[in-house]
């Protein structure tokens, strides 16, 4: 799934730094999407043009030019089809070379994923979420009774679909968006970009998150939005916005390594055990290797809140002291935070100031640095 929602984000200017870890393929293009298929390797540009390379950039094809504006996504359906979207249009060739506008929405397409022989286009503003159910021939809006239907990302697997809208809500189908349930149980900030591999995952305005038996738990706290989503079958990697760093797991998020690249990154890719990343110097490839201490977050020390049910105060006992400040935060079931506090950081604080809460159930979250841990709270005054 490639999220195009980081052409409202990135910077439109990188720093040029060289680095002795990274190898350019293509250089001097602006790149902003990369799609890796087998052994092709899909490049979108700035100006309007797709190129293939089936030699790992040894030489490359151009299979068009003059699109109206950045190519944002790149997919195949299972008739082989190429797609891509480019401003409020999505693009379709059936041998890579002749091209046809097959639709359009309201507004510019934020995101596009393809899962077999369906293809998924999300929009800005109002544009909701439409779908082709037949390898692009025939279209439909999907949107149905979204309230927001402003589209960060979208995610497939057979006939599930997730999608995640600008006002801090996931929603899920299983039955290729017929109806929709909202889905943010464990979520803790907005979400810009979803992913399916094994599993759904989902970058959030600070977090890493992957689906666990129909709730959200957090892998890893980054710090930054996460907007792409690349995977293989040795690697899963995430980037964020206006950042140098990609986060790369190959045990399905139970550890995670930093690889820092030298320019912003706007799109990324695996091929083999390749990281490929596009930017506004070209596109480059970095062999990822395994480290011998990971980022890791884990649940093996858990937070300890009581009394619980709480009335005007509760008190948390930290499941570790990393000195520094702690931030804690109180979420509603919807996602939302209600409370928010910093406190040095210690074995055990008392957080008061909640009397205003509504009865009912929250999640308290406790960020240390790397680490982030999360408890249910019941409040019942």
């Amino acid at each position: 799934m490639k999220n195009s929602f980081k052409t409202l984000l990135l910077l439109l200017l990188t720093p040029i730094v060289t680095s002795a870890q990274w190898e350019p393929i293509m250089q001097d293009t602006s790149v902003r999407e990369v799609f890796v298929q087998d052994t092709n390797i899909f490049v979108g540009t700035s100006d309007g043009r797709i190129y293939l390379t089936g030699d790992f950039g040894q030489s490359w094809t151009k299979l068009i030019d003059g699109l109206p504006g950045s190519v944002m996504d790149i997919g195949i359906s299972d008739s082989n089809k190429l797609f891509c979207s480019s401003q409020r249009f999505i693009y379709s060739s059936n041998n890579w070379f002749d091209w046809n506008q097959v639709y359009q929405i309201s507004s510019d397409v934020t995101c596009m994923t393809i899962d077999g022989a369906n293809i998924y286009v999300g929009g800005g503003f109002s544009a909701g979420i439409h779908a082709s159910l037949d390898n692009g021939i025939h279209w439909s809006d999907i949107s149905g009774n979204l309230v927001t239907p402003y589209l960060t990302s979208v995610a497939a697997e057979d006939t599930n679909l997730m999608i995640s809208l600008y006002s801090h809500s996931v929603f899920h189908s299983t039955n290729f968006g017929t109806n929709w349930n909202e889905n943010n149980q464990g979520i803790l900030d907005d979400i810009f970009a979803l992913h399916y591999h094994l599993g759904f995952y989902a970058g959030g305005e600070n977090r890493i998150y992957k689906l666990d038996d129909g709730n959200w738990k957090t892998l890893l706290y980054t710090g930054r939005q996460m907007l792409d989503f690349a995977s293989n079958e040795l690697w899963t990697c995430a980037v964020g916005s206006s950042t140098t760093k990609v986060y790369c797991s190959e045990d399905s998020g139970l550890n995670w390594i930093e690889v820092d690249a030298p320019w912003f990154i706007w799109a990324i890719d695996i091929y083999e055990d390749y990281l490929l990343a596009g930017s506004s110097n070209g596109l480059f490839k970095y062999k990822i290797q395994q480290v011998s201490n990971p980022i890791h977050f884990t649940e093996d020390k858990r937070l300890v809140v009581f009394p619980n049910p709480c009335k005007d105060h509760f008190i948390v006992n930290c499941p570790i002291d990393s000195g520094g400040k702690m931030e804690l935060s109180i979420m509603n079931l919807l996602g939302k935070c209600v409370f928010k506090n910093s406190y040095e950081s210690t074995e055990q604080i008392c957080c008061h100031g909640i009397t205003d809460l509504c009865n009912g159930i929250y999640i308290v979250n406790i960020v240390q640095g790397k680490h982030i841990f999360n408890e249910k709270l019941i409040i019942k005054h």
